[in-house]
């Protein structure tokens, strides 16, 4: 995200300069430290076939940016399918669905298996825009995300200052 608003930030201006938005965006981005909590997260895009996020998606670096794990940490795609017997091998903390569930408390019957036999645990339902498109309100993103899990997990940090970085 940031290589992209450098390159804009140069076709539109010409160059990127101290002050500007793209300058102070990786300036955030660069001074990032969020308290690291071990939780094994699992981020899904799809249910038939099970797409996931995998190492170098937009999903695992919002993961890594709320300073949690991403279950697929060990993969090589960066979009994965998987079979039910990867899913329940991994046994993430949470699942977060974006699969466009939202919006409801009780548990889809896709996950109710899965987390009755304890292969996953908690599932958030989350599609904001923020969490499905990489760009500058990665910082929104992350908040989202951190105050889904707090509710759920206490120990995780309810939320991080952005620093006035979503426009």
């Amino acid at each position: 995200v940031a290589d992209t608003l450098d390159k804009l930030t140069v076709t539109v201006f010409g160059s990127t300069k101290e002050g500007d938005f793209a300058h102070e965006f990786r300036r955030k981005l660069e001074s990032w430290a969020p308290k690291r909590v071990h939780r094994r997260v699992l981020m899904i895009h799809g249910h038939r076939p099970l797409v996931a996020a995998g190492p170098g998606s937009w999903g695992d670096e919002l993961i890594r940016f709320c300073g949690l794990d991403n279950a697929l940490q060990s993969f090589e795609q960066a979009y994965p399918v998987l079979d039910a017997e990867q899913l329940v091998s991994l046994a993430p903390d949470f699942v977060v669905d974006t699969t466009f569930a939202e919006g409801t408390d009780t548990l889809d019957p896709f996950w109710q298996p899965m987390v009755a036999a304890g292969a996953v645990g908690k599932v958030l339902y989350l599609s904001e825009q923020s969490l499905l498109r990489p760009g500058p309100r990665v910082f929104e993103a992350v908040n989202i995300l951190l105050s889904n899990f707090h509710r759920l997990d206490p120990e995780i940090p309810a939320s991080v200052e952005s620093g006035g970085m979503n426009p």
